[in-house]
């Protein structure tokens, strides 16, 4: 069964560990159902526990912004 994602979150990270988790559960505490959105991190190539946190927290899919600003992200 494919899910039918409405809403997409694409948020570009760089060692964003003090405040992603924040931001992430504010997401996930919306009351649209989770199966109606995706996350995405757009990672810069943080040495911080940024991915971790983003995989610990379900994200849908962790992509490299080599680019390392936010609008490429």
């Amino acid at each position: 069964m494919q899910r039918e994602t409405i809403i997409s979150f694409v948020i570009p990270t760089l060692n964003s560990a003090k405040t992603l988790e924040a931001c992430l559960q504010a997401i996930l505490a919306q009351r649209l159902p989770r199966a109606s959105y995706e996350i995405i991190i757009a990672d810069a190539g943080s040495s911080d526990a940024t991915r971790e946190i983003a995989t610990r927290l379900g994200v849908d899919s962790i992509v490299d912004n080599p680019l390392k600003t936010g609008e490429a992200g």
